[in-house]
This record gives C-alpha cells, structure tokens and sequence, in this order.
C-alpha cells in the first residue's frame, strides 16, 4: 500500500515538471559551467532550438547511435566519397572516432569502401558503398538523417542532457545543492528521458512500412 501511494505521488510530481523553467537554487546552466559541458567532443553537438539567439540545446550522440547514422548517410550517398572531417564535425567527435566507426562497418560487412587517387598520385577520399539491404530494425527504424539530428524537436530521441548535470558537484553540495536540487533534477532527469523514449519508439514504428505496422498490431490484438 504504501508503494503504490509513493509511485502515485511519484508520478504527480513527475507530471508537474515544467521543463521550460529552471528555478532551481543551482541552475543547470551555472552547473553545466562549473563541469565545463560543452558541445564539440565525445558525440556532444549543440542544436539552436529557437530563432533567439544563443538559445541552444547539448545533445549526445552515442556510439552505436554514429554507427546508425554513418551507415544511413552510406546508404542514402551510395558509392560518393566520404569526407571523414565533414562526419566529425557533424556528429561532434574526433576524425580518428570516425574512421574507427568507419572500419567497424566494414569490418561487419555493412559498407564497402573504394579507395581513389588524386591527380598527383596522393589518396584521396575513399568512396562508400552499402553493403547489403539492412533488415528490419537493424540501423534503419528511424531514419537517422542529419535533418532530425539537428532537428529542434529531436524526433530520433537523442540525449538531450548532461549526466553531470544531475549529479553531486563536489566541494558544493553543502552550500548551494540542496536535497530540493537533487530531487528536482531527478524529476526532470526521468521526464526527459520517457519523452525520448517515447520519440524513440514512435520513430521506430512510423519508419516501418504500413504492412508491417498493420501485422504489428494485429498480432497484439489478438492477444
């Protein structure tokens, strides 16, 4: 009885975060400041979300999450080179990340690679092939386009937050991160992340063909 009355009150709570405000004592932006989370490195890219100008949104693109993407970027420019420092800068990491998740494509069997010449007998970029038709929800649920990457609705579900921004700051916890912070981050932590999850599993049902979908929900109907 009295987990069923704190999941209640969880959830009461959980709907009354406004995510548009930030009234914490410890704002998330002054603490995103003192844990220096920027855009730029480790899959982090930051998305303008409105025409104001500075106001911006830090999201992580996860490992598996590049593979995807480079894999369907492969797939959509069959057989057209490839520009290594044009996926980094895109997908906010290192070209030496890039062609590791490149060589692990290959390696898999998912895309061919071609090398090139140039006209002085250097290398050039090396083209890329898909390898073979993916199958369903292998890479190609959601469509991972650059558009949705940047999209300022983050309809493929990417993580639009900074772990460090909902854990202890050290050294400042008894002054100015309070026990309210903590559970009004928590809050906000576990709202963002069902409305991706969310995001994430519509994406992945609207990206199947409707044959699919309609055998998808026949079969659970008839449960």
């Amino acid at each position: 009885m009295v987990k069923k009355q704190f999941n209640e009150q969880f959830e009461a709570d959980l709907d009354d975060v406004d995510l548009s405000q930030d009234n914490k004592r410890v704002p998330t932006s002054v603490r995103r400041i003192w844990e220096e989370a920027r855009a730029g490195g480790y899959g982090y890219i930051e998305v303008p979300l409105y025409d104001v100008e500075g106001y911006t949104e830090i999201r992580k693109i996860t490992s598996d999450q590049r593979k995807a993407i480079i894999a369907y970027y492969i797939a959509t420019h069959n057989g057209k080179s490839v520009s290594v420092r044009f996926l980094a800068e895109k997908l906010g990491t290192k070209e030496r990340t890039i062609q590791y998740e490149l060589r692990w494509l290959e390696k898999k069997g998912y895309i061919k690679r071609e090398e090139t010449m140039l006209s002085n007998g250097g290398h050039g970029p090396n083209k890329y092939y898909r390898a073979h038709e993916y199958e369903e929800g292998e890479f190609y649920d959601s469509h991972p386009t650059f558009a949705k990457i940047y999209g300022p609705s983050n309809t493929l579900g990417l993580r639009n937050w900074h772990w460090k921004d909902y854990k202890d700051i050290p050294n400042r916890e008894n002054s100015t991160h309070t026990q309210q912070d903590k559970y009004e981050n928590y809050l906000e932590l576990t709202k963002k992340r069902r409305i991706n999850d969310k995001k994430v599993l519509h994406n992945s049902v609207q990206a199947r063909s409707p044959l699919v979908r309609k055998r998808g929900r026949s079969k659970k109907n008839k449960k």
